[in-house]
């Protein structure tokens, strides 16, 4: 199979909103499969290499974290990702249990439930319907990075995902581009030559024609104090280099994008 094609799993009750996320997903190019009870989903999982299940833990039936217990009791199925479905935000959350048994997050049922399922299946199926948000014309993201190698290897990664690839290896420099080509997103570096990223990220938050211009901080500095005092100055997320791989850091790009 198309390595970009995933296989994805809906334990669901029948009704409108698994159509809607079947339609969703199945415009994508991805591989729907469905099942109403905890025992043909254990089949169907037996049966196909999946890659994702997205599970609705209000239907009875499908015997809530009962059924993510049975996949992960199978060698085979241990390493499959769950997304749970929550009737609401009252809903409660067992974070140990949800780590043991793949669950990597979780949506709350609402009229916008697929395509809130999009955005949460975006680090895991690379895309959905509707457009990848990186490939929309005119998208222009701006990277704030003095590292030759991390930046120039950004620049590949953001190439080939065909959008418009801005590079700044400076605080000022970074502040021009911003005003010259108001770019979609920024990606920045705290720690730079001249101003620090901090500087940058409050002169673009008091700046009222890119303001609302998402900035993402991608950096080594990882105390609570830095990532406080960066979403006080309006930083939409918060990376630290060691954690993250560069697929993953353009998985965040595209989610954020996303929810916008």
């Amino acid at each position: 199979m198309d390595d970009n094609k995933k296989v994805i799993l809906l334990a669901m009750g029948v009704g409108p909103a698994r159509d809607d996320v079947s339609q969703l997903l199945g415009e994508g190019g991805h591989v729907i499969l469905t099942c109403e009870t905890a025992d043909e989903g254990i089949q169907l999982a037996k049966a196909h290499e999946l890659d994702i299940v997205l599970l609705d833990i209000t239907v009875p039936a499908l015997n809530g974290y009962g059924f993510l217990e049975s996949l992960t009791n199978d060698v085979v199925l241990t390493k499959i990702p769950a997304i749970m479905v929550l009737a609401d935000t009252s809903t409660e959350i067992d974070e140990n249990k949800n780590i043991t048994l793949g669950v990597k997050d979780h949506v709350i049922k609402s009229d916008n439930l697929a395509a809130d399922i999009g955005t949460k299946l975006l680090p895991y199926i690379g895309h959905v319907a509707g457009g990848d948000p990186l490939q929309e014309k005119g998208f222009k993201i701006l990277v704030v990075e003095d590292d030759n190698f991390l930046r120039d290897l950004l620049a590949r990664k953001l190439g080939q995902e065909n959008c418009e690839f801005l590079a700044a290896i400076d605080g000022e420099n970074a502040l021009k581009l911003i005003d010259d080509e108001k770019p979609s997103i920024v990606l920045l570096d705290l720690i730079l030559p001249g101003i620090d990223g901090f500087e940058v990220l409050s002169k673009i938050k008091q700046n009222p024609e890119v303001k609302d211009v998402p900035v993402v901080i991608l950096s080594n500095l990882g105390q609570d104090s830095d990532i406080k005092k960066a979403k006080e100055l309006g930083a939409d997320d918060f990376l630290i280099k060691a954690n993250f791989s560069i697929d993953e850091v353009i998985s965040k790009i595209k989610e954020l994008i996303s929810t916008r």
